[in-house]
């Protein structure tokens, strides 16, 4: 099984250096402001970076500037290291951007791919950027016939990046859907009903598996009627969809602006982590899952993290004690910014909670109330 092994980050937004290692199930841990939500920016930057879309990005999300350590006059640069491995040895990805000054922009000064076939052997690396406006990792995989830079490409864009901030009236989510836009799940669900559709079509069994998760928190619930009903007696090419659903034992059919707000984003929640595995994301990024959920669905999105860390890799940053207490303390990273006495900065700072260390409280104490006590760390101090 492909994993995402390592990631190195220096001066992005609070990080001014930072070296991550990754396991099945990665939990972050941390104060407000302490640096949760710029790691899991970081991957939207990556995504569209590779996907040619890194200009459009960086004007859309505050500017060049925004996205350096402590701005251009202490930061010049963002550098990362994204590391795979697998079966058939390891391989890296590596970039460098730079500060477009007059248009307060991003430029690539440099990308590069690399490999190595063992762990004694050295890797190789190959420059395939040495500076543009926008990535090369798909034209080298194409143009070039690189197999190493179409293998990270397909690699990369295995991350998926989840968040169910929005559930307001204006929220696409409860907006009709057209039927061409069901290949994946979009970040904030806004194609929930077509993607339910897709399931529902061709994965019987996982889309029944879903709806039994949403059972176990909303014993109401009975199924979707995901037809818009402007469509139900004018059969066309194009259909629209809603995320219409119906409760046991009753005829009557609610719309999506029916659905609480905690249930709705447990809807999103259950599909993301108990879709078909053909369809699952190779690394699921979800930022503060447990927000509007009681703590009956918190304990259920748990064990529905667990199950699908069988196989995927979870990347999970909360602030929900109830949701701690459902991993292990090697699941945990806790995540801080600490002042620097000599340059008066707050880098962000990420560690592994050691497992041995916290035996002796973990026999009176739970995971949740060890944070709480800051015997963790990760708290305001």
């Amino acid at each position: 099984m492909v994993e995402l092994k390592k990631i190195t980050i220096d001066g992005f937004k609070s990080f001014r250096h930072v070296e991550i290692e990754l396991g099945r199930i990665n939990v972050l841990i941390g104060a407000n402001g302490s640096g949760k939500s710029n790691l899991l920016s970081f991957f939207d930057l990556l995504l569209a970076m590779i996907n040619s879309h890194l200009k459009w990005y960086v004007l859309r999300n505050g500017l060049g500037h925004t996205f350096l350590h402590y701005g251009p006059r202490k930061t010049q640069e963002v550098s990362a290291r994204i590391e795979f491995s697998s079966a058939a040895g390891e391989m890296a990805y590596s970039f460098r951007l730079g500060w477009g000054r007059h248009e307060d922009s991003l430029v690539l000064l440099e990308e590069a791919t690399e490999q190595r076939q063992g762990p004694g052997d050295k890797f190789q690396k190959v420059i395939i950027n040495d500076g543009s406006t926008e990535s090369r990792l798909a034209e080298a995989a194409r143009e070039g016939g690189s197999l190493v830079a179409a293998d990270l490409w397909r690699k990369i864009n295995r991350c998926g990046v989840f968040q169910f901030f929005d559930t307001s009236a204006d929220a696409r989510i409860r907006q009709g859907q057209g039927s061409e836009d069901s290949s994946s799940l979009h970040r904030d669900a806004g194609n929930l009903a077509i993607y339910l559709v897709e399931i529902q079509s061709g994965h019987a069994q996982r889309y029944r598996r879903i709806i039994e998760n949403i059972r176990m928190v909303a014993p109401f619930f009975d199924d979707f009627e995901l037809l818009h009903p402007a469509f139900f007696d004018t059969p066309t090419p194009n259909p629209k969809y809603l995320l219409n659903w119906k409760e046991q034992g009753q005829d009557v059919v609610f719309g999506p602006h029916q659905l609480p707000d905690g249930l709705l984003r447990f809807i999103a929640l259950t599909t993301v982590l108990s879709q078909p595995l053909e369809m699952l994301p190779a690394l699921l990024i979800i930022d503060e899952a447990e927000l509007g959920l009681h703590p009956a669905a918190i304990t259920q999105l748990g064990a529905m993290i667990r199950q699908a860390s069988h196989h995927c890799q979870v990347l999970l940053a909360t602030q929900s004690v109830t949701l701690v207490n459902e991993f292990e303390p090697e699941d945990l990273m806790v995540i801080e910014r600490n002042q620097d006495r000599e340059t008066g900065e707050w880098p962000t700072e990420i560690k592994r909670l050691e497992p041995a260390r916290l035996e002796p409280w973990l026999e009176d104490y739970s995971l949740g109330e060890l944070w709480e006590k800051n015997v963790l760390g990760g708290r305001p101090s």
